[in-house]
């Protein structure tokens, strides 16, 4: 099994995947859908990280760093049936690891598997929950080969 890996820190230079996921979970601690999802961390990106860490006591830095991404995760269960941006966040990160999900923000039988098959090669619980332990390895890695 690799190491729990560290949470990593999202920011201006960062695009792609773990940005998608970001912007997803911050617009499901939100409950809205207003901040754009293009993996691009931008001025809209950091300013609803910035409002993120101050609604929630956190250093205001802008940059969604290990507090402000657990944070951000705690509490999030996303499991078969789940169909919110917490799921839409699950499903980007479970394609950076070669699944090849819808991203619809709906946890069905095919995110199940693709959770599953991501443990599996995480060699963590093969349970197909997204829960504490799969986020930090989901946003922790790039890769399988870490």
């Amino acid at each position: 099994m690799p190491p729990i890996p560290n949470w990593p820190t999202i920011g201006p230079r960062n695009s792609g995947y773990n940005v998608c996921a970001l912007q997803c979970l911050l617009n499901f601690r939100n409950k809205n859908v207003a901040l754009k999802t293009d993996g691009i961390f931008g001025p809209l990106t950091r300013n609803a990280v910035i409002a993120y860490q101050k609604g929630n006591n956190l250093v205001q830095d802008g940059l969604a760093g290990p507090a402000t991404l657990a944070k951000l995760v705690a509490g999030v269960i996303v499991r078969n049936p789940t169909a919110n941006m917490a799921a839409r966040a699950a499903q980007y990160l479970l394609n950076k690891f070669g699944a090849t999900l819808v991203i619809d923000g709906i946890f069905g039988p095919k995110s199940e598997a693709a959770a599953k098959n991501f443990q599996n090669g995480m060699d963590i619980a093969k349970d197909g929950i997204i829960g504490p332990i799969s986020w930090r390895y989901l946003l922790g890695y790039e890769s399988y080969g870490c």
